[in-house]
């Protein structure tokens, strides 16, 4: 059943769409993905619900509302809602993503304000309420026998899914930089990535098995939002749920539950990856401010950090919004220890500013440009 489903998801996220546009004069991507958000709503659907009605990714959904939505896909999308494309437009006082006027096209970059304005730890895209995530449907640590036969076969369907998208170029990891930092790894620690990409957490578990790391029985969790595990339904819900995946919830006690599954999985010598910009901004390059979450759980701990940094460039190769697919090479500084001499909160700002000074040096070596907002 599983299988079936994922084949069935699997052959819906390769097929390419063709380009958008010439029927409508004037798109405002801000009124139609407010809209859109609306009308889900409205019918109690999530974002995921709606993407794998229309049979397409939740990653590709999301760029259609913030960015190149293609003519097929809109109307995929108001026959889901069942209401009229022009509902999809009505007017908004402002105005983000792209326009199309005549046939000159006119961006509106949100991203560009969010930064302007300094929201850095706010997504494009706004989350759907979650369902909450209660202590007993949950099992951090995976004791039962289902849990980890449920996450033996989904690594191997993330395994295939992943290979079929390098294979096809739409996701190419170029470069490894710094990949004997984590080889050199000999305690649990907090991985940090920047979050660019709904897939981003694939480019990790590529450096985490070049790294070896399993050979030290070391295993790779991913701390993920509430939503993610309880939204997404089908193939993508299915790894959300099991691919070693730590939820934050809103309910206290699970969150009690999640302190003390982190806390067990670094003394036992586990790595855990964490996003501590918080926000997801698509294929944006710059490293954001982060939050001090992780840095805390390595301070209490006494675990190092590991700064990972994706940087990225256009590839000859176009994903199926029509937008060239990014190249990625995978940048790993060299890990950060606490002091010994330090109090826990004195480790917490050393570590994160130690940390923001690894991703500055990466992004500014790679882009030779400074680090400006």
């Amino acid at each position: 059943m599983i299988l079936l489903e994922f084949n069935q998801i699997f052959l819906v996220g390769l097929i390419y769409f063709d380009y958008l546009c010439e029927n409508f004069d004037i798109m405002t991507i801000h009124d139609f993905a407010r809209n859109v958000k609306f009308y889900c709503e409205e019918r109690d659907m999530s974002k995921a619900e709606l993407a794998e009605k229309i049979g397409i990714k939740p990653a590709s959904l999301a760029r259609a509302l913030h960015g190149n939505p293609q003519l097929d896909t809109i109307i995929k999308i108001a026959d889901a809602l069942e209401v009229p494309v022009a509902n999809l437009f009505r007017e908004s006082r402002r105005v983000d993503g792209i326009a199309y006027i005549g046939n000159e096209l006119i961006r509106f970059n949100s991203i560009e304000e969010l930064e302007k304005e300094g929201r850095f730890d706010e997504d494009v895209e706004e989350d759907p309420p979650s369902k909450e995530l209660k202590p007993e449907d949950i099992d951090y640590l995976h004791k039962t026998l289902t849990e980890r036969m449920r996450t033996k076969y989904a690594f191997k369907l993330a395994s295939w899914f992943l290979s079929a998208l390098r294979r096809n170029n739409q996701f190419i990891v170029e470069d490894i930089v710094g990949i004997e930092n984590y080889q050199h790894l000999n305690s649990g620690a907090i991985i940090t990535c920047n979050h660019f990409n709904p897939l981003d957490s694939f480019v990790m578990e590529i450096a985490y098995r070049k790294s070896h790391q399993r050979l030290h029985r070391r295993k790779f969790f991913r701390i993920i939002r509430e939503g993610n595990y309880t939204n997404f339904p089908g193939f993508y819900g299915f790894l959300m749920r099991n691919c070693n995946t730590l939820p934050l919830s809103s309910n206290k006690a699970t969150m009690k539950k999640f302190i003390k599954a982190v806390d067990k999985l670094l003394q036992k010598g586990q790595l855990i990856l964490i996003y501590p910009e918080q926000s997801m901004w698509w294929n944006y390059r710059k490293p954001k401010p982060v939050k001090k979450g992780g840095f805390t759980f390595a301070a209490k701990n006494n675990v190092p950090i590991l700064p990972c940094f994706v940087t990225m460039k256009d590839s000859e190769y176009k994903d199926s919004d029509g937008l060239p697919v990014q190249k990625y090479t995978i940048n790993i500084a060299k890990p950060i220890y606490p002091d010994k001499t330090k109090s826990m909160p004195e480790n917490v700002e050393y570590l994160m500013s130690e940390h923001n000074k690894a991703w500055k040096e990466i992004y500014e070596k790679t882009y030779g440009i400074p680090l400006t907002y």
